[in-house]
């Protein structure tokens, strides 16, 4: 039951993070920064999506990434997350500047883990924890804050962006080596 619950609350995440980013772009052409935020949701939609594709499958876990349309995938991805950080930058939204160069330093040590998995009980290990530690409590003090502005929609999507990534972590478990 335990092993069947896992995956259904993990897509049941996904769906909802589908949904927030249907209700970003229909809320594009209501605020200035909205439009940026609804590329920004697409871009980082398509970097969860080749994440859960590399990290569900623990073959893909000898150091080597994948290759042709997937890369491709996460590459554009990228590019819609770099282009609306420019445009945050632009617009003096410092918050979304904060959060976006949060998330892709969360991404660069995904990607790390990917990459190069590490002994469980290396000290390699424990910085890497320690610094994904300090960026995900980043991505909470965000959305606090955006809580506390009064950005619901905002407030709504950090949490699930948090869930999704969580669940992203989940499936790193597998690329861990195991202590000797």
């Amino acid at each position: 039951m335990r092993q069947r619950a896992a995956p259904v609350c993990k897509y049941t995440v996904y769906t909802l993070l589908i949904i927030n980013v249907w209700l970003l772009v229909r809320a594009a052409g209501a605020e200035a920064s909205v439009p940026y935020k609804a590329v920004d949701q697409i871009g980082w939609l398509l970097i969860l999506g080749v994440f859960e594709w590399e990290t569900r499958n623990p073959a893909n876990g000898d150091g080597r990434r994948l290759h042709g349309w997937p890369m491709g995938v996460e590459l554009l991805g990228y590019g819609f997350a770099l282009f609306a950080l420019g445009n945050y930058w632009l617009a003096r939204e410092w918050l979304d500047v904060g959060n976006s160069l949060v998330w892709l330093g969360i991404s660069a040590m995904l990607w790390l883990d990917i990459l190069h998995p590490v002994d469980a009980m290396s000290s390699a290990h424990r910085r890497r924890n320690a610094a994904k530690l300090v960026l995900y409590g980043a991505t909470f003090v965000f959305a606090v804050l955006w809580g506390i502005r009064d950005a619901l929609l905002d407030f709504y999507d950090a949490a699930l962006w948090i869930l999704c990534f969580f669940a992203i972590e989940m499936n790193l478990l597998r690329f861990v080596v195991p202590a000797r």
